[in-house]
């Protein structure tokens, strides 16, 4: 979990969610969160591929860090069967949560701005799963459901005896470890036998101090957020034990990747601007290298290699060249908070919405896989429709990019029809329908409209089914909201 340095709290960027069994000051991520963009200083013009017209975005200062945890909170969520829309003509829920029927088409307007996305790349080879899962928090592994179909299943070292059960049910999912590329601290060796760390806390005090790095007082880096120790990921002898480390717990517990986290593009967790041997812009650099050393070592050793980006805003240019550079060493790169910061908040839409899209093919376009992930409630039906819809938007059709939507409260088994509807490979590009956008699939269609405001009804040119079973040739969708829809 990563700390928002302009208002001090945790940073939106944090795959882990607290408090872990074995730490006493950890916070759970819940923070205001919804009150981004609003209260993020400054904008950068984010040019979105051939989109006409620069428009100002709101940057957040997130440093997307954390990943799995060693022992997070677990994201259970009963396995409720969502109401799905029961009309043909009331085709998608607004995001107030008001059903739009087909009159409220005549009165739809459009945005100030309608932003263009850039063409789709030629489309590869099809194949796999499109949806994975995490078990980052404690306990929640038990809840896993529905495993066979995700293409990854993640969880901590702690809980590899899972590997089996989910292997059992289909020998082809990936099941990744995490790994944070930091440490914790003192109270965290007493689970040095199964970690979620490449260097124990108590290992490098005892042989290593020097690994440590400093702030400007002198003092060891820690994250004001969850008290971690930063260690320098510029060194040659760190480098070599975390990563030495790190394959042979997954080798020895029979996992088949890694999933790095606090992969950060800044200090992040409150500590910008405060080592001692980093500027910002160096501490970036420091990370581009650490994963240009660890991946191919890690690769040859038969693992996947996974990393949850932080401080990578989609409209933040710098970070999406940064982003495109650290992607082409990995083999998914994995993004947090996609379409929205966290369980509750608003789902993203305008130029946000482009900015990630944008984003997805851009990274998908480096040959990395693309993995997503969604924090919201397993009764969210709207946002698993929207996150399956804009994933699907993007996606090359490749195996092996993916969406994640992690449930809040997670102890509840995260699988949930309404952001795991599958209607196969892509067909060809994505097309613009008013301030809506359609992409046909090879059984089924994907409509979706990302504007703040105003809906969009699509004419079908044929017959799919709704998630109420229903059978549709037109659907009408409110502001921010999405439809899967398998032909009929």
């Amino acid at each position: 979990m990563a700390e928002d340095p302009a208002w001090g709290g945790p940073d939106l960027g944090s795959m882990r969610h607290r408090p872990w069994h074995h730490i006493t000051m950890i916070v759970r991520k819940r923070w205001l969160v919804a009150l981004v963009p609003a209260l993020l200083a400054g904008a950068v013009v984010a040019t979105l591929g051939t989109i006409g017209t620069s428009v100002k975005v709101p940057v957040a200062n997130t440093n997307a860090t954390g990943t799995p945890g060693t022992t997070q909170s677990p994201t259970d969520r009963p396995t409720p069967s969502p109401t799905p829309s029961a009309s043909p003509t009331v085709t998608a829920a607004p995001a107030t949560g008001t059903p739009v029927t087909s009159s409220t088409a005549a009165s739809r307007s459009k945005p100030a701005v309608h932003r263009a996305l850039p063409a789709l790349p030629a489309i590869g080879v099809f194949g796999g799963s499109s949806i994975a899962q995490i078990a980052f928090g404690t306990g929640q592994d038990a809840y896993l459901g529905h495993t066979s179909s995700s293409v990854y299943v993640e969880i901590n070292d702690y809980e590899h005896g899972r590997v089996g059960q989910i292997h059992a049910a289909n020998s082809a999912t990936k099941v990744l470890v995490y790994a944070e590329v930091q440490t914790e601290g003192p109270n965290s060796c007493q689970w040095d036998a199964n970690p979620s760390w490449g260097v124990s806390y108590c290992y490098a005090t005892n042989n290593h101090p020097e690994w440590f790095l400093l702030n400007k007082s002198g003092q060891r880096a820690q994250y004001t957020d969850n008290g971690y120790y930063m260690m320098d990921l510029g060194s040659p002898t760190y480098q070599a034990a975390w990563v030495a480390n790190e394959i042979a717990m997954a080798h020895r517990d029979g996992f088949q990747g890694i999933e790095m986290d606090d992969v950060n593009l800044s200090p992040g967790h409150g500590t910008d601007g405060t080592l001692a041997k980093y500027s910002d812009s160096q501490y970036e650099a420091t990370v581009q290298a650490f994963v240009a050393v660890v991946s191919p070592q890690l690769k040859a050793a038969g693992l996947l290699v996974s990393a949850n980006i932080g401080n990578a805003n989609p409209w933040d240019t710098n970070a999406l060249n940064e982003s495109v550079q650290i992607a082409a060493s990995l083999s998914i790169y994995n993004h947090e908070f996609w379409m929205r910061w966290q369980e509750g908040t608003p789902l993203m839409n305008g130029a946000e919405w482009a900015a990630s899209i944008h984003m997805e093919e851009t990274i998908q376009n480096t040959g990395a896989a693309f993995t997503a992930l969604t924090y919201g409630s397993i009764n969210d039906v709207t946002a698993m429709r929207y996150t399956r819809g804009s994933f699907l938007l993007g996606w090359n059709g490749r195996a092996g990019s993916a969406l994640i939507y992690r449930p809040d409260p997670d102890l509840v088994d995260p699988y949930a029809a309404d952001w795991t509807t599958d209607v196969g490979a892509p067909s060809g590009a994505r097309y613009a329908v008013g301030i809506g956008w359609r992409r046909d699939f090879a059984a089924g269609t994907v409509v979706i409209n990302p504007a703040g405001s105003g809906s969009q009804t699509f004419d079908l040119r044929g017959n799919y089914r709704m998630p109420d079973g229903s059978v549709v040739s037109s659907v009408t969708l409110g502001p921010t909201s999405a439809l899967v829809l398998p032909a009929a």
